[in-house]
């Protein structure tokens, strides 16, 4: 690239098809087609870069550009690349976590493939791309005539998936994580884990899901051992305020000796997922309850439930009246998966309903008391 021209930097969401801007914690992520300059020297280059993605079958995509608020999309330096991912991360994970499953709309799930992220280094009169790239030896800068490539949208990253942005989440996850805080520490180890369980690539099985989803329990809810029991204890725990059923089942040690235990349903199922999940380590497993879709579905939304739990613990995020009527619902969603061997939309989501009646009912009662006093 020339010295004499106008250089540029760029990062690129492609497979994220936003309808508006959204602003959290130092970063703007909105359409491409919204907000570059087309007075800025640069934009016809950042155009033909962004064609170069593509859906499946060569058809265009909408990108999605991310950009630090204080300046524009195209005011990037690689100083900021460090920065981009720790928002990317966020915004990925904030997504993920208001995903609703069994969509009666006949979406799909936000994956972190839709979340991907592209960094890029071009001239106003760049006839190449440059891509910045992991190696295992370090960062690497690959370059490409434009007209020879294209990159094409993953088959987990592909359009008319869920869109549920909920803005104080991403503030309160990239401000927590940028933070000196001990949950700050562990979100930032946590979420990596998570994002990773819900790529939903058809390069891996559920059961490497469920792995990864054992890490970022482990990770966030930082018990000892033994960690099936004390993974149990912390999420039996965590939403003990909040309705729930109850279960009694058999836990077997590592030596196979049976223990009867009791308690609700997410205590119960979270002995077995971490079971489960230790079935790829041991080579030995053991029957459960539930099939390994089941306990992904349970897995991401116990999780996502529990960061904000934990969010709500430190001051850093008040909980919504949609998260109390989830993790109110979170016991018998759990059970019906237990009960059901298939087709459990209906009743996955009549579970929440019933948490809302529920809330409605406690709501009225306390403003006719409150009326009364």
């Amino acid at each position: 690239m020339g010295s004499d021209q106008s250089e540029a930097h760029l990062y690129v969401l492609p497979w994220l098809q936003l309808r508006e801007l959204i602003n959290f914690g130092r970063v703007s992520v909105a359409p491409a087609t919204s907000c570059l300059d087309p007075d800025h020297p640069c934009t016809e280059a950042a155009r033909r870069i962004l064609a170069c993605y593509r859906g499946l079958g060569g058809s265009p995509v909408s990108p999605s550009l991310m950009w630090m608020s204080a300046g524009d999309p195209l005011s990037l330096t690689a100083a900021d690349f460090d920065d981009l991912l720790r928002h990317r991360m966020c915004l990925s994970a904030g997504l993920v976590m208001s995903n609703d499953y069994y969509d009666t709309a006949g979406l799909g799930p936000t994956t972190d493939a839709h979340c991907d992220g592209y960094f890029h280094r071009f001239s106003s009169d760049t006839a190449h791309v440059a891509i910045y790239k992991r190696r295992r030896e370090g960062q690497y800068l690959d370059g490409w005539p434009l007209d020879k490539i294209t990159i094409t949208v993953p088959l987990s990253a592909s359009p008319g998936h869920q869109l549920g942005i909920d803005e104080t989440l991403l503030d309160a996850l990239v401000n927590t994580i940028s933070g000196p805080s001990a949950l700050g520490q562990t979100l930032e180890r946590a979420l990596p884990p998570f994002l990773q369980a819900n790529r939903l690539s058809e390069q891996t099985a559920v059961l490497d899901d469920l792995v990864w989803m054992g890490a970022a329990f482990e990770r966030l809810l930082g018990v000892s051992t033994p960690i099936g029991q004390g993974l149990a204890d912390a999420v039996d725990g965590l939403f003990d305020a909040y309705s729930q059923g109850s279960t009694n089942w058999v836990n077997f040690s590592m030596k196979g000796n049976p223990s009867p235990d009791s308690g609700p349903w997410r205590k119960r199922w979270m002995r077995e997922f971490y079971v489960r999940r230790s079935a790829l380590h041991s080579g030995e497993s053991a029957p459960s309850t539930w099939t390994d879709l089941f306990h992904g579905v349970i897995a991401a939304e116990l999780f996502s439930l529990a960061v904000k739990r934990h969010l709500e613990q430190t001051g850093d995020r008040p909980l919504s009246d949609a998260d109390r009527v989830s993790m109110d619902a979170l016991d018998r969603r759990i059970e019906v998966l237990a009960i059901l061997s298939s087709e459990p939309g209906d009743a996955w989501h009549e579970a929440r309903a019933a948490a809302a009646r529920r809330a409605m009912t406690t709501a009225v009662a306390e403003a006719l008391r409150k009326r009364d006093v």
